[in-house]
């Protein structure tokens, strides 16, 4: 994005946001959870927020890059006003990101009641909180209601080499890349409860959306109806795109992947030639 695109882009957030903190303010108080993506760029993170953000009771913005706005000391209700001015500017371009995120009939863009509001962007935020280990308790102190973290998983190969892809990277430099953030997320599997954090497995969810968006949901406390479950499973493709196929793997990077992943409860059963989950 150009100079002249992020000024604009930053106008047109900033509007929104005002216009959400004046209009839904006393929404913020009906709020019971707040939601952060933990995890791995390219990991599919952007579509499990799609799918949140398209229920009537909860909204998360695409990539508003939060704790940057939170390690700022924004107040509770600026935080959340972006976050909805954040997804409304998503929604005004048609939810397209890399694919394209439309779910028909859903809430995309609006809600009913505001019962979760939160972030997706998953690499950054594990970034974040790999560098300021306060970080969880700052931002709860902050929303005063339970932070729940969504941990999303993908063949550790298509996510390097899409990572690779993607971001330009060396294959050395994307699998590093990759295993730094596991270092994070392994953390956080071990030290919070089941009810701090859940681990959604992208070719879990590809298989059977319908299975892995109702456990979700419910972990989240919302509803699930048929009908919302039908929208959301509409967009998601019939099976994973396994990148991995597309990098140029030499012996010693898929022995280090095998090596580094064997002691990972969430990674240690991937692996190179399995075609789905």
């Amino acid at each position: 994005m150009n100079r002249f695109n992020r000024v604009v882009y930053n106008a047109h957030l900033g509007l929104r946001s005002a216009i959400a903190h004046r209009t839904f303010r006393e929404s913020f108080d009906q709020v019971k959870a707040f939601c952060l993506f933990v995890g791995y760029p390219r990991s599919g993170h952007s579509l499990i927020g799609a799918m949140l953000n398209a229920h009537r009771h909860a909204v998360i913005a695409h990539e508003l890059t939060a704790p940057k706005l939170i390690q700022k000391g924004c107040t509770r209700a600026s935080l959340y006003a972006y976050i909805l001015g954040k997804a409304s500017h998503f929604h005004w371009h048609k939810n397209r990101g890399f694919y394209d995120y439309r779910i028909p009939g859903s809430h995309q863009g609006e809600f009913e009641t505001l019962k979760v509001i939160g972030d997706k962007r998953g690499g950054h935020a594990s970034r974040h909180i790999a560098g300021h280990p306060d970080f969880l308790a700052r931002l709860g102190a902050l929303v005063e209601v339970p932070v729940k973290l969504v941990h999303v998983i993908r063949n550790p190969y298509d996510n390097i080499a899409t990572i690779g892809h993607r971001e330009h990277r060396t294959l050395d430099d994307s699998i590093r890349y990759y295993f730094d953030h596991v270092a994070t997320t392994q953390r956080l599997t071990t030290d919070l409860t089941g009810e701090q954090i859940i681990t959604i497995h992208h070719e879990a969810l590809v298989a059977d959306p319908k299975c892995e968006l109702t456990r979700l949901c419910r972990w989240f406390d919302l509803d699930a109806d048929s009908e919302y479950l039908k929208a959301c499973g509409s967009i998601v493709y019939d099976r994973p795109h396994q990148s991995r196929h597309n990098a140029a793997w030499s012996r010693d990077h898929r022995r280090e992947v095998v090596e580094r992943s064997r002691d990972v409860p969430f990674l240690s059963h991937y692996h190179f030639d399995q075609a789905d989950q």
